[in-house]
């Protein structure tokens, strides 16, 4: 036998060990997850338009990122129900938002409630810019203001809110560190901006209110490293030098993580037991970040994920997964993790928790997952430069 041969056979003997190391774990997991479908009856609970106007009934929602995506299409389906008492649309651009709250009422959003009259939800555009924590800063000083303004003279009076849904994120953008953290962009966005957030806005909550943090398939991957978030470092910033594409999605995810850690955190932390966090991710979402994210990708590529339909959903069916996590008390507890049933697509269902369940695949975050979410607290803490204000809701 040739050098050329013994050495193909070493190659693909190799890939078929890998090959077995991956794909006997994964059958495995799909044989439980399917039982545990089987005979679980959350998997069997429907959640539709009509569930969304029931449980939606005079509550003040508060979303990130309204104007586009997910956000939007969440917006869009609760002023559709036509019973929640407000939506709080905070919008980078207020232009944008202005727009989106202008598509939603001419197409008719929210035209009849579920008892038929004339709708009565409120779109309010706010501005955020969540790259700044003064713009943060300012908007939860705004919100505060907006609510004290409804209690005092708004005959529909609203004095705090019912639920948070931290939509708002980037993908896959090229590297850069944000100017008020020096943390890697995505990361900064997508967890450190809504963890400076709540921490502003949580005064503000009513007993028993929800947060939502929206999360990602990509957050079932281990690429979460604390102690070097930015690629700054030995291997890693080798990595960042040669590979800066799988770099850019490497943080994604690891951004990504940070929201299920968050979660935890949140209901773990809280001195307040009213108050409860869950997560949710809405699979693969035909939505406006397969053509704004994955700055490296060529156009026609973009094209293919925003358009194909095989094993994906619309923007309306991705955002059943945060709004079911929002409104479903009765089968959505606390630090629950909401996800499309087929993985990518499929009705919401609860998959497990922020820390373990199907959809982490082999890296659940148990076995020193408490410990992580601690250390990320105060890596969150030390990077918005001031401390998460636990003071409890009034009422």
């Amino acid at each position: 036998m040739s050098l050329f041969q013994r050495g193909g056979t070493g190659i693909m003997s190799v890939i078929a060990i890998t090959c077995s190391a991956v794909l006997i774990p994964l059958i495995a997991i799909s044989f439980e997850y399917i039982a545990s479908v089987r005979t679980d009856p959350h998997y069997h609970q429907p959640f539709n338009s009509t569930d969304i106007a029931r449980l939606s009934k005079d509550k003040v929602i508060l979303i990130t990122g309204a104007n586009a995506g997910l956000g939007r299409a969440t917006s869009k389906l609760l002023a559709e129900g036509g019973n929640a008492k407000a939506v709080i649309m905070a919008c980078r651009s207020i232009h944008k938002c202005e727009d989106a709250k202008a598509d939603i009422l001419q197409a008719g959003a929210g035209e009849h409630n579920l008892d038929n009259h004339p709708w009565k939800t409120k779109l309010i555009p706010m501005q955020v810019d969540l790259t700044s924590f003064e713009s943060i800063k300012k908007f939860a000083h705004d919100v505060e203001l907006l609510l004290l303004r409804q209690e005092e003279h708004d005959e529909d009076a609203f004095a705090k809110l019912d639920i948070i849904i931290n939509n708002a994120g980037i993908m896959a953008v090229p590297y850069q560190l944000a100017t008020g953290s020096n943390v890697e962009m995505q990361m900064h966005v997508n967890h450190l901006a809504h963890f400076a957030m709540i921490s502003l806005l949580y005064k503000n909550l009513r007993r028993g209110a929800r947060i939502v943090n929206v999360s990602s398939l990509a957050g079932s991957f281990p690429f979460l490293n604390l102690k070097d978030v930015n690629f700054q470092y030995k291997h890693r910033a080798t990595f960042r030098h040669y590979f800066g594409t799988l770099q850019s999605i490497m943080s994604y995810g690891a951004s990504k993580r940070a929201n299920l850690l968050f979660t935890h955190s949140l209901n773990k932390f809280s001195k307040c037991s009213n108050v409860t966090a869950m997560a949710a991710h809405p699979g693969y979402s035909r939505t406006s970040i397969m053509y704004n994210g994955w700055a490296f990708a060529p156009s026609f590529l973009k094209y293919f994920f925003g358009n194909n339909k095989i094993g994906s959903m619309s923007s309306e069916e991705g955002a059943l997964s945060q709004l079911r996590a929002a409104l479903d008390v009765d089968h959505v507890a606390a630090d629950a993790y909401v996800g499309p049933l087929f993985f990518t697509a499929g009705r919401p269902v609860v998959i497990g928790g922020s820390m373990k369940s199907y959809h982490h695949f082999f890296w659940p975050l148990t076995g020193g997952g408490d410990k992580i979410a601690d250390e990320l607290w105060k890596f969150s803490e030390d990077s918005i430069g001031w401390k998460f204000d636990e003071s409890c809701p009034a009422n």
